[in-house]
């Protein structure tokens, strides 16, 4: 049985208790800064399931458990997810006794030592494998334990982006980008894949944000096909992701149940493994650091379509999206 990105990302309790079982994701369940930096979903739901898995009241008891979480001070939070995984492997493991033949780990770029020590834990005797993309590192000090794995595999097909979408992608990584990928990020502008779409100023991106999904809408998108992404964490008040609403639509979060008649608003890191036919970026200039792989994960998102919105200034003072104002 899978456990959904969806569910892990969003650490939703409910869900989790009953679906984990084999699959590991590291999806943060926060924003982009150190403090939130360290919400490792998947180790927080099996920690739950040691400390609720026999409760009659197990959903209401998972539920105090992140009611109160923004309640604790910064440090205290700081303690508890210092800690979580180790405590997972300390309170849940005995209790949950894995019957598991195989361990998939998911976005394995971000897991932290502590996170791999529960994964092989997980295994036990069974398999482990794990997925990653150094690309979308967002944590440069995470390595992946020498000797953990016995043989690596490289996964050169994209399935997911347009062949333009994926060299923008890689423009934004590369120290230099290959003209190979300058032409056909070029080429996605002028066929209207990719849209960098400038506005006067940073106060009036919400504006803007808002007539895109207009013009997607226009061009035969529901508003299912379309998510909003935040180059921010949700920490940032200015970020889009606290907007109720954009222009004549209401937004929702990657875990809200109207998403699937409903524009989704989120952050780079909460969407991430997540996609949608058209993807529209935001607040570029809300970043102060590594917007390259911010951008990598957020224009990787999209399914056919990406917009960059974001302030002339902005767009042209960056060295990649300079070239295409």
């Amino acid at each position: 049985m899978w456990l959904s990105k969806v569910s892990i990302a969003m650490a939703r309790p409910r869900c989790v208790l009953t679906l984990l079982l084999a699959v590991i994701s590291a999806v943060c369940a926060g924003g982009d800064d150190p403090q939130d930096a360290k919400q490792r979903g998947w180790a927080t739901t099996l920690w739950y399931n040691a400390r609720f898995i026999h409760s009659p009241h197990e959903e209401e008891a998972c539920a105090t458990v992140v009611e109160q979480f923004p309640k604790l001070t910064p440090d205290e939070q700081a303690r508890f997810w210092d800690a979580v995984s180790l405590r997972a492997g300390a309170e849940a493991l005995p209790k949950l006794k894995p019957p598991w033949d195989a361990v998939i780990v998911d976005e394995g770029q971000d897991f932290a030592e502590e996170d791999w020590l529960l994964a092989r834990e997980l295994a036990g005797k069974g398999l482990l494998w794990a997925f990653m993309d150094p690309a979308q590192s967002f944590w440069p000090e995470r390595r992946l334990p020498a000797g953990l794995f016995q043989a690596r595999f490289r996964l050169n097909t994209c399935y997911r982006c347009p062949p333009e979408i994926l060299a923008l992608a890689r423009m934004f990584t590369a120290p230099v980008p290959a003209a190979a990928d300058v032409e056909l990020a070029k080429a996605g502008v002028s066929s209207g894949r990719i849209g960098i779409v400038a506005c006067p100023s940073a106060s009036s991106e919400r504006d803007k944000v808002a007539q895109e999904i207009e013009k997607l809408r226009s061009e035969g998108l529901a508003l299912s096909d379309i998510a909003v992404v935040s180059l921010r964490g949700q920490t940032s008040p200015e970020s889009v992701v606290h907007a109720p609403r954009l222009g004549n639509h209401v937004v929702v979060g990657a875990d809200d149940d109207a998403i699937e008649s409903s524009v989704v608003a989120e952050t780079f890191l909460r969407y991430k493994g997540l996609e949608r036919p058209a993807i529209i970026v935001a607040d570029l200039g809300l970043v102060k650091d590594r917007l390259g792989v911010r951008m990598h994960i957020a224009v990787t998102r999209a399914l056919d379509f990406v917009r960059i919105v974001a302030a002339k200034e902005a767009l042209s003072k960056h060295t990649v999206l300079g070239q295409f104002v």
